[in-house]
């Protein structure tokens, strides 16, 4: 995939205070969004709302989102993670 099939805002929005997060969210948004549908991308970008502390718990597992949206998303980035190693 392109470069210019990701909105510019939303790769730097997936820099975060840390590089964990950052490999997990640009990782996500580089192999998947192109090929996501309006809602899971739409999910994607209402999880880039939320505190870096709180997207790490959620990503490791520790805890879910209280939204059924953010639930499918962070599944989806996790299984990108799993799947990468």
């Amino acid at each position: 995939m392109t470069d210019a099939a990701v909105p510019r805002d939303l790769k730097w929005r997936c820099r975060r205070g840390m590089r964990e997060l950052d490999t997990l969210l640009t990782r996500w948004l580089d192999q998947h969004w192109a090929s996501a549908g309006e809602d899971l991308q739409g999910s994607f970008r209402e999880l880039l709302d939320a505190e870096d502390d709180q997207l790490w718990n959620w990503l490791l597992g520790r805890s879910r989102p209280e939204s059924r949206s953010l639930c499918m998303i962070v599944d989806d980035i996790r299984g990108t993670a799993v799947s990468r190693d």
